[in-house]
């Protein structure tokens, strides 16, 4: 078992701090610029909490950043760790944004959303690996899977493609979850109705694949209902185009 420090104390940070001590992982200590969310965690892994880089544990055996991707150049300019491994969690940054903090860097990517109210369970996680030699490769892939029985070794490239994947797949997705309530709510509706409707669309793209699953005017190519539809959002311009855009890619697409 490995002597962890956590750097950060957002989504990620909390969820990965909870399930390592649970997985009997020595979680030494999290920082956050606010000392207040990092006792939150702390309390709850048994760890110490601090909000000043320069009082991070030496002793520790990875310190994972898991900071937002514009901080962790900056941040890691302030770590001076030799030769302990340290690694980010982000699916888009390079590795090498670490060589400063240390001699051992990678990345330790655990490809989920994550929100702080929702406990998840992360062994059927997929949880993407790199590092700067074979030793950090090594260690990480250790640490992946005493949480999860799905890690991969992945380069940058391709873990840039599954982070773009992700943000096709479910930020965007979500946003006009949020566009559909709006639309319900302006006209007394409510949301639970759209609930069996996300659901069924879900299950069906994960099991016969989003392509067949594709059902709707744009794919029908009924014009007529999407006119109907343009008319409905003329007082919203901004979602007439995201709305014609969707449409139109998946015309051309089902063509």
């Amino acid at each position: 078992m490995s002597n962890i420090v956590i750097i950060g104390a957002g989504n990620v940070g909390y969820h990965l701090a909870i399930q390592l001590s649970k997985k009997n992982h020595t979680v030494l200590q999290v920082y956050s610029r606010t000392l207040a969310r990092a006792e939150e965690i702390a309390m709850a892994c048994g760890a110490k909490a601090i909000d000043d880089v320069k009082n991070i544990n030496p002793d520790g055996d990875i310190y994972l950043m898991a900071i937002k991707d514009d901080r962790v150049e900056k941040l890691a300019l302030k770590l001076k760790l030799s030769k302990k491994i340290v690694a980010h969690t982000s699916g888009s940054l390079p590795i090498a944004i670490l060589s400063s903090a240390s001699e051992n860097y990678g990345v330790f990517y655990p490809f989920q959303t994550f929100s702080r109210m929702k406990q998840l369970d992360l062994s059927e996680v997929p949880i993407c690996v790199d590092g700067n030699n074979d030793y950090v490769k090594e260690e990480l892939t250790k640490l992946g899977k005493s949480l999860s029985h799905h890690v991969i070794s992945l380069n940058e490239h391709k873990r840039l493609a599954l982070h773009l994947s992700g943000v096709f797949a479910n930020n965007f997705p979500n946003y006009l979850f949020s566009i559909a309530g709006n639309i319900l709510d302006q006209e007394g509706l409510s949301f639970d109705l759209l609930k069996p409707l996300i659901t069924e669309t879900t299950n069906k793209a994960i099991e016969i694949g989003p392509k067949i699953a594709q059902t709707g005017p744009a794919k029908r190519g009924d014009d007529k209902i999407i006119k109907l539809h343009m008319e409905f959002l003329k007082k919203h311009p901004d979602l007439q185009q995201v709305y014609e855009l969707l449409s139109r890619s998946i015309e051309k697409e089902n063509k």
